[in-house]
């Protein structure tokens, strides 16, 4: 990682949090049907395994009254289950749900959140990312454990499984992750395991709104059908480059969005395209000056990939089918002059980066 993008990351953390103050390993247990799903089921074995390395405890959430499916809860890996009760005229709704666990989690601090990943899972995960303050990584394939800082190190696949990425949150608790539930094994079922559960009525969520902005649905709508994007990176050093960059764009018929760093150092009236829920998946991706890092790459999932970049490490080069290594605002000053007199797409033309 750059300098720079260092420097950003670190300045979106408020503060460290005191990692004592946090402890036990959550997984929200989702039913299907009235039975508890597998998925989650199998997510709850994987969190024992990792509560034992940590000496810590799995508590299993889950939205129902039913105390009688405590003991197979438990039976999986859970010591304790909390069952969370809807008092008075609440509905269940992806709404009620963020608002019950962002409250409860305030109040019994877990340094772990799983969720396995379904709709349910994503959603929830970002949105109390969102509310906590906090980091959230979907499509988690594995999970392990740093154990003398107390991190959990989560594995996932990006640009369609080209390549593999390790993804810690290092100073916001609960680490909260979705998992993938493919390739982890049948939990142990162990009938004689000894756990306890308790209900938590919630009575009083607040005045819930939901607010639906159209300008930014077509927005979505719109990069999510291009076929072609550039996404420009910090490597441009400034906005009139960047600006260079969307006339790059405009020439070749393709949508243009700064790297979620850039977009804060340079390009703040652009909007970083980083939402938790979607991703872009365009025929090409040309990453011009962005480094390749998780922050960057995540939100793409391309067909083909075209990196253009100073750095000879930049890890955009190793997932890359055709890549630039040079003066990146030279190479696009370059390729626009071409592209303007149309000089780009004569036969026979050969293009010379020697000196650039």
């Amino acid at each position: 990682m750059i300098p720079a993008e260092e420097k950003y990351l670190e300045s979106i953390v408020q503060k460290e949090i005191k990692s004592g103050d946090y402890r036990n390993i959550w997984v929200l247990i989702e039913q299907e049907r009235g039975t508890f799903s597998k998925k989650s089921i199998k997510v709850l074995g994987k969190a024992r395994e990792l509560a034992n390395m940590l000496g810590t405890k799995v508590e299993a959430i889950c939205f129902s009254q039913e105390t009688q499916g405590s003991k197979e809860l438990i039976s999986y890996g859970a010591d304790t289950v909390y069952l969370i009760k809807l008092k008075g005229e609440i509905n269940e709704t992806l709404e009620v749900y963020k608002k019950a666990l962002e409250k409860i989690v305030k109040e019994k601090k877990p340094e772990v959140l799983l969720f396995a990943h379904t709709d349910l899972g994503v959603s929830l995960a970002g949105q109390l990312s969102a509310a906590l303050k906090t980091g959230a990584v979907t499509e988690v394939e594995d999970l392990s454990l740093d154990t003398v800082n107390r991190l959990l190190i989560q594995t996932k696949s990006i640009f369609n499984s080209k390549q593999k990425i390790e993804a810690i949150t290092p100073k916001t608790k609960p680490q909260i992750a979705t998992v993938k539930v493919e390739n982890l094994p049948e939990p142990f079922k162990d009938e004689f395991r000894y756990g306890s559960s308790s209900m938590i009525e919630i009575k009083d969520l607040g005045v819930l709104k939901t607010e639906i902005v159209g300008k930014e649905c077509i927005e979505e709508r719109k990069f999510a059908e291009q076929e072609v994007i550039v996404c420009g990176g910090l490597e441009l050093g400034e906005k009139e480059n960047f600006l260079l960059l969307k006339e790059f764009g405009e020439l070749i018929g393709a949508s243009v969005i700064p790297s979620f760093a850039a977009s804060n150092m340079f390009a703040s009236e652009e909007k970083a395209f980083n939402y938790v829920d979607r991703k872009l998946k365009p025929k090409l991706l040309i990453l011009w000056g962005v480094m390749g890092t998780f922050e960057n790459l995540y939100w793409f999932e391309p067909e083909h990939v075209l990196a253009v970049t100073g750095k000879r490490d930049n890890p955009a080069l190793k997932i890359a089918e055709l890549s630039l290594v040079g003066q990146v605002t030279k190479i696009l000053k370059e390729i626009v002059k071409l592209l303007k007199t149309k000089q780009f797409f004569k036969k026979g033309i050969v293009f010379n980066l020697e000196n650039v």
